[in-house]
């Protein structure tokens, strides 16, 4: 099977679009793990099915034909509609931002992309972030619980490490929030290109600096040590890599670890616990949970957070859209945002009237997770 890495690392002019029809949950699990098997850059989930977007082939037909019978084997299912159509480039990034707006994180951090006007408050800081490639616009759940907990986490002058760094936020909002120095580590090429743009993008580039990396417990051991450690990575990848982030804190080095699910927390507890962390305290938003660990001893007052009530922060569903968003009811004025219309919208909500827009989806088997917005309801094999 043609994978993604056997073409171009350059930015393609256009994708192919591969979109499946889903009927069961299951089904949906299924084939999300099958699309990103292919090359996939990033599922994302609309209505009756799932799509996602690989690097043009040579022979788009022999590759969806071939497609097809790998979806079948690595599903199980017993048939499969797989029809695809060409996605351009520059349309795909115009689409893109019409679910895109500044957010509120916390008290002290705004994350904005760079088409929208953010005003921050006094003592808050704005990250200006374009996702170009790559996952992370703090309109997923788990950059959200990532960005919430690291800014309670993370001192003024520490050196840190962003393992699955995608677009950088996370690694610009330390900065932004104080951290003398940053190694943000992603497998992807393109997420490491939309991270550089936006190192330079919020004048960064002296503390952040940007590696096309695989994380292994080996290349872990073979770098210095580290104040704090951020990973929104898939659970499967991230539990093998606790003992490697053990060894390169610094004592009583903090950890901030997302892209977890609800089902899936207990045993990444377990496994933290196992090689000397400590849980500080967890954040609930939705299916998703990240949590701030640390290690040489808990700093943690008051009942353990598995024991204690979480604080959910619970997305509200736009039923058109079906983007879930996170919005504090206090959003600044300065917060506003041209939609792609026209006229003005504020933060708190996404203009609905084009349902096209489909709901954003964990990437399971890469660092950097991304999604993308669909353009058209093409045919099945649109040219």
């Amino acid at each position: 099977m043609t994978e993604a890495s056997d073409f171009s690392r350059t930015t393609p002019d256009r994708w192919l679009a591969l979109s499946v029809e889903t009927v069961t949950p299951l089904e949906s699990e299924l084939l999300v793990e099958g699309l990103l098997g292919l090359g996939g850059r990033g599922v994302q989930e609309v209505e009756g099915g799932l799509i996602t977007y690989v690097p043009a082939p040579a022979d788009p037909e022999a590759f969806v034909r071939v497609a097809r019978e790998q979806l079948l084997e690595t599903t199980g299912l017993d048939h499969i509609r797989l029809t695809w159509r060409w996605q351009e480039h520059r349309d795909w990034s115009v689409l893109w931002r019409q679910g895109l707006g500044p957010r509120t994180i916390t008290d002290r951090l705004i994350v904005t992309p760079s088409w929208c006007e953010a005003e921050a408050p006094e003592g808050a800081v704005v990250a200006t972030i374009d996702p170009g490639m790559a996952f992370g616009t703090a309109e997923h759940e788990t950059t959200r619980g990532s960005l919430r907990l690291m800014d309670r986490a993370v001192a003024s002058g520490e050196k840190l490490l962003d393992v699955g760094c995608g677009s950088a936020v996370l690694a610009i909002s330390a900065v932004l929030l104080g951290a003398r120095d940053v190694l943000a580590v992603d497998i992807d090429p393109y997420a490491c290109e939309a991270a550089r743009e936006n190192v330079a993008l919020n004048g960064v580039a002296p503390s952040v600096r940007i590696e096309e990396v695989a994380v292994s417990p080996d290349w872990l051991r073979g770098q210095d040590s580290f104040d704090g450690i951020l990973a929104n990575i898939q659970t499967k990848i991230l539990v093998p890599l606790l003992e490697g982030f053990a060894s390169v804190l610094n004592p009583r080095g903090w950890l901030v670890l997302s892209g977890i699910t609800e089902n899936e927390w207990p045993e990444v507890i377990r496994s933290a616990e196992q090689v000397g962390f400590e849980l500080e305290d967890v954040d609930a938003e939705g299916e998703w949970r990240s949590g701030w660990f640390t290690q040489g001893g808990s700093t943690h007052r008051g009942p353990h957070p598995l024991s204690a009530p979480l604080e959910q922060h619970e997305p509200t569903s736009h039923d058109r859209s079906r983007i879930f968003i996170d919005v504090p009811s206090e959003t600044p004025k300065a917060l506003r945002c041209p939609g792609p219309h026209g006229g003005s919208r504020s933060h708190t909500g996404i203009e609905t009237e084009d349902p096209r827009v489909g709901t954003p989806r964990r990437r399971p088997h890469r660092y950097s997770r991304r999604t993308t917005p669909r353009a058209d309801d093409g045919v099945e094999n649109a040219k």
